[in-house]
C-alpha cells in the first residue's frame, strides 16, 4: 500500500508534494532501529550508483565502487522502480538522483524489497569487479559502525560558514550565490529581503559591475518575496503584467503585478546557474528572469 501511495503521488510531478514523514508510524521504524536493511550509503549520480560508505559488519566496499547490480536486478532497473516513486517538478531527474543519494537504503527497503541479505555486484575504480555479500542490519548498528571506522583525532574547530549567501566582486564582474531561501535560516541570520539586495545592488552599481553570475544552484526555496524583490533589481525597464497567481485551498485566485524597477537595477549582462536542486521560490524567480 505504500509504494501504491507513493507511485500515486509522484504521477502529479509536483516537487513539493510527500507521503508521510521519518516520524510516522510507517517510517519511524527507519530512525528507531525496528527495520534491518542495506547497511550502504550511496550517490546516485547521472544514473549510476556509486559507494559512498559501507557501514556493514564486514565492510568490503570503498568509497566510488561502482554498483552494478543487487540481488541480481540490475541497478538500471532500481533506479527506475525508484523514481517511479519519487516527487520533482515535472521531468527533472537530477533532483530525484539528489534524493535517491540520500535515501537509497531506507527507500529500497519501503518500496522495493526487505531481504535478510544482499548480494551486491560492484566494479572498481580500475573496472575489476567483485561481488559481496551484506547483512541486513538497523540504522544504529550502521552508526556504530561508522564510529568504529574512524580514526580518533581531536576535534576540529568548525569554520564559520555564511548559510545564507556568497557575495564577491573582481574587477568588473561579480558573483552571488544565493543559498537558501529557508525561513528559518533567513530570520535566524536576521536578513531581510529589502535591505539585504539594496545592499549588494548598490555595491555593484558604486563599483560599476557589468557581469553578475546569479547562482542558484542547490537553493530548494522557502521565502518567495526573496525571489519577488530581486526580480525587480534586474529588470531592464518597467513592464505591464503579472509575474506569478496563486490559488488558495478554498480556490481563491491572486495575481502578482511585476514588480517596479529599482533606481539601483543591474543594466549589465545577467547570467543564471541552476540545476536539479533549484526549487520551489528559487526556480520561479529563473522562470521569470
Amino acid at each position: 500500500q505504500l509504494s501504491l501511495v507513493y507511485r500515486l503521488v509522484a504521477l502529479a510531478n509536483e516537487g513539493h508534494f510527500g507521503v508521510g514523514f521519518w516520524q510516522d508510524s510507517v517510517h519511524s521504524g527507519i530512525l528507531d532501529g525496528r527495520y534491518q536493511y542495506l547497511p550502504v550509503s550511496v550517490e546516485v549520480l547521472n544514473g549510476k550508483v556509486y559507494v559512498w560508505s559501507d557501514l556493514s559488519d564486514n565492510a568490503e566496499l570503498v568509497r566510488g565502487d561502482e554498483i552494478l547490480s543487487i540481488n541480481g536486478d540490475p541497478i538500471a532497473a532500481i533506479l527506475d522502480k525508484l523514481n517511479a516513486h519519487l516527487f520533482s517538478d515535472g521531468d527533472i531527474v537530477s533532483s530525484k538522483y539528489r534524493t535517491l543519494s540520500n535515501v537509497f537504503p531506507a527507500f529500497y527497503y519501503l518500496l522495493i524489497d526487505q531481504p535478510e541479505r544482499f548480494k551486491i555486484v560492484a566494479k572498481d575504480k580500475s573496472g575489476k569487479e567483485k561481488e559481496v555479500l551484506k547483512m541486513a542490519i538497523d540504522r544504529n548498528r550502521m552508526i556504530e559502525n561508522a564510529k568504529a571506522s574512524q580514526p580518533k583525532q581531536a576535534p576540529k574547530p568548525k569554520a564559520v560558514e555564511n548559510e545564507i549567501y556568497d557575495f564577491n566582486v573582481e574587477g568588473k564582474s561579480a558573483y552571488l550565490k544565493l543559498k537558501t531561501f529557508n525561513r528559518a535560516k533567513l530570520k535566524n541570520a536576521k536578513i531581510k529581503a529589502k535591505s539585504f539586495y539594496k545592499m549588494i545592488f548598490k555595491e555593484l552599481s558604486d563599483k560599476a559591475v557589468k557581469a553578475l553570475t546569479l547562482d542558484l544552484r542547490g537553493n530548494s526555496g522557502g521565502r518567495t518575496e526573496f525571489s519577488d524583490v530581486l526580480v525587480s533589481y534586474i529588470l531592464d525597464e518597467n513592464m505591464d503584467g503579472f509575474h506569478k497567481k496563486t490559488v488558495s485551498w478554498e480556490g481563491k485566485t491572486r495575481t502578482y503585478a511585476i514588480p517596479k524597477k529599482k533606481k539601483k537595477a543591474f543594466n549589465g549582462r545577467i547570467f543564471v546557474l541552476i540545476d536539479g536542486g533549484t526549487f520551489s521560490a528559487a526556480s520561479i524567480f529563473a522562470r521569470n528572469i
